[in-house]
């Protein structure tokens, strides 16, 4: 019998014509059920956590408002937006992220875990700073210990010299 929907060496779910779930089947026998059933083969989509940046600036002192230019001094307080996704077809469950902080000395932010975001879900972020380093390049990386299943690892890692 067929452990569940999902299949990891294959990453198909199987339904019949109907809509009901084939995961009572057996494999041995799929073929013949397949010719007898009707049965469709459906893409299966994991969840899908993508990070981008959104913007870079120094923090107006006065308004509070992101001025979109690099810091000029060791004591401008820099800004840095970015929104992390679930472009996938289930939810995530937690999750974490890390940053690289271009400062002096260089700082590696790592969050705490993340609520799950459910199919289609995103989250803004903000990670502000000081004593940033002159062309300094700012990253974020997204489930960096691969602890959610996913059908697109190469989505999950934005930079951005500031």
């Amino acid at each position: 019998m067929r452990s569940g929907l999902f299949d990891r060496r294959s990453e198909f779910l199987f339904s019949d014509t109907n809509g009901r779930d084939s995961a009572d089947y057996d494999d041995s026998n799929l073929n013949s059920v397949c010719s007898r059933r009707h049965l469709k083969l459906q893409r299966y989509r994991p969840g899908d956590l993508s990070v981008r940046i959104l913007s870079v600036g120094v923090i107006d002192p006065i308004t509070g408002d992101i001025v979109p230019r690099p810091p000029s001094s060791p004591y401008d307080l820099v800004a840095v937006r970015f929104d992390i996704a679930n472009a996938g077809t289930a939810s995530t469950g937690p999750w974490y992220f890390s940053a690289q902080l271009p400062t002096v000395p260089p700082y590696m932010y790592s969050s705490v875990a993340q609520i799950s975001l459910a199919p289609g879900d995103h989250i803004e972020n903000m990670l502000r700073f000081r004593q940033a380093a002159p062309g300094g390049n700012f990253s974020v990386a997204v489930d960096g210990a691969n602890l959610v299943l996913e059908s697109i690892e190469a989505n999950n890692f934005a930079s951005q010299n500031i």
